[in-house]
């Protein structure tokens, strides 16, 4: 009788164990022997901890190509282990117009490209970062697998109201990469609804502020909770990005019935598709009539999450990440390990 294939063994290597890492996390873990390695940036410590795991598996699996994946292609050529980098965005990108993206830093670009170029298998979020990516340099192998959304937590509940709804921290970067300012502005040109922008906020806030009128709305951080009621509640989710890798808050909400807003750019118009309003970065004007006309439309909302449901479901990207470790034992060619979309 034929001796059954053992499992590849997982070395999960991460930074921070945000919850789109998290959720990855807890797939792998269903389907494979899963080792977690937390890198601290203390080198020592690091090293140590991947001198102890590396032998117990077969295959590393790291979020970002950062210092974090340094380490892991590092000790992986060292000792003969495939390497997984999920690029994200960030570690992708080049926007100097804003001052966003690895690229756009010659220290981070080093990092970024080293990592790129040496692991095994780069895994992007979307087709715009793969672009961003082949654009610096020619990865071993490079496939698409879209970020996944629960879309059994993430679920439509109660009547919608006049909300208009943008999950962002406040910040100096992202008044311009997330499009805050023209968020706020775009507030007074449509006073019948009520402006919500949900997530941290730094001094940055003070500049938002100072133009918002009345109808907007700057909770902080919000629970997990809050921001499922919030995605709930609210009628229409503006993205107003300059750039943006994937939009995980983004198809949240849509998951929820909201009707997306956004500009047509990087990612955004894999997520939104032809389930919603296209505008221009930075058109105040063009954002506010865009606004109320989704505000208007009560039935566009189911279709925005029967697209979530069929390209961007949880289970969709467990099953294309459990084929890729699966795959990439034995295989070495592009052919073997392109993921379904």
């Amino acid at each position: 009788m034929a001796r059954r294939k053992a499992k590849p063994r997982v070395l999960f290597v991460y930074r921070r164990m945000v919850p789109f890492v998290k959720s990855d996390f807890e797939a792998l873990k269903r389907n494979f022997p899963v080792l977690p390695l937390h890198v601290t940036r203390n080198l020592i410590k690091d090293c140590v901890d991947f001198a102890r795991f590396i032998t117990k598996s077969d295959v590393i699996f790291v979020w970002f190509a950062g210092f974090q994946a340094l380490l892991s292609v590092f000790f992986g050529k060292l000792f003969h282990k495939r390497v997984v980098v999920i690029a994200g965005g960030y570690d992708a990108a080049y926007v100097p117009e804003i001052g966003y993206g690895a690229f756009t830093f010659w220290y981070r670009a080093a990092v970024a490209y080293f990592v790129l170029r040496q692991a095994d298998v780069v895994v992007a979020v979307s087709d715009n970062t793969k672009r961003e990516v082949q654009r610096r340099l020619n990865p071993k192998s490079i496939i698409v697998i879209y970020n996944g959304i629960d879309t059994d937590l993430f679920v439509p509940k109660g009547e919608k109201e006049l909300i208009v709804l943008t999950v962002a921290a406040i910040n100096e970067s992202n008044l311009k990469k997330k499009g805050l300012k023209v968020f706020v502005n775009a507030a007074a040109k449509v006073p019948e609804a009520r402006f919500v922008l949900a997530g941290r906020c730094t001094t940055a806030v003070k500049e938002l502020k100072a133009i918002a009128t009345d109808n907007v709305e700057f909770t902080g951080y919000v629970s997990f909770e809050k921001l499922l009621r919030l995605y709930q509640k609210s009628r229409v989710y503006a993205q107003l990005s300059y750039h943006e890798s994937f939009g995980v808050a983004l198809a949240e909400a849509m998951a929820c019935e909201c009707i997306p807003v956004g500009t047509k750019r990087a990612a955004l118009p894999e997520v939104i598709g032809n389930n919603g309003i296209y505008v221009s970065y930075g058109d105040v004007g063009e954002t506010a009539r865009a606004i109320r006309r989704a505000l208007e439309d009560e039935s566009s909302g189911h279709a925005a999450r029967d697209r979530v449901i069929e390209f961007f479901s949880l289970s969709k990207r467990e099953k294309n990440l459990t084929e890729l470790i699966d795959n990439i034992q034995t295989h070495r060619s592009n052919d073997c390990l392109v993921a379904e979309k």
